[in-house]
């Protein structure tokens, strides 16, 4: 949450999986833990949603159950930093486990990171983004998605919103977030 995503490298990362809705606990525990704010990542999105007759504003994990931790390039301590972890396991309601590959953290591709951290302001959160239509293009003109165009894969006008596609962990996934026409 408070990473500098504007200098991060997005290389190095490898995911914890978390039961949805335990990430921001987690998040603070491991805060705790790691002492270094500038590792941990939890990427989140503003949704505007309808309760009750009323529009407001939401926050929600953009992808429920995992959260990112920034690995180096020696892998005794990334293997130092799992076993802390799992040490830890019990102070961490909601934990399950480390994504691994072989007896190693399984690391993000750096392009998916790119694009997340691309995305995201420095609170870590995919803010709103403004488009208006010329007939069958969508054009985005203001917030995270302008040059994403290409990303698009619906708009719910009613529910100011639009499916993304982005890629977690090698695999497509569709992602909703906010966004407003503009007449």
């Amino acid at each position: 949450m408070a990473i500098d995503i504007m200098t991060d490298n997005c290389s190095n990362w490898f995911v914890i999986q978390t039961y949805a809705g335990k990430e921001g606990r987690i998040t603070d525990v491991l805060l705790d833990l790691i002492k270094e704010p500038a590792r941990l990542f939890f990427p989140r999105r503003k949704l505007y949603i309808r309760k009750k007759g009323e529009y407001l504003y939401n926050i929600k994990a953009l992808y429920p159950g995992y959260l990112f931790i920034k690995g180096e390039d020696d892998s005794l301590y990334n293997l130092d930093l799992c076993k802390t972890i799992y040490r830890k396991k019990s102070i961490l309601q909601g934990f399950i486990k480390i994504l691994m590959k072989e007896d190693r953290p399984f690391f993000c591709e750096r392009e998916e990171m790119k694009v997340v951290f691309d995305l995201v302001n420095r609170e870590g959160i995919v803010e709103e983004s403004r488009f208006y239509r010329e007939g069958e293009i969508v054009k985005i003109i203001e917030g995270p998605l302008k040059g994403y165009e290409g990303i698009i894969r619906g708009i719910n006008k009613r529910k100011n919103r639009v499916k993304v596609e982005l890629k977690f962990l090698g695999v497509n996934r569709l992602v909703d977030l906010c966004i407003f026409e503009v007449r």
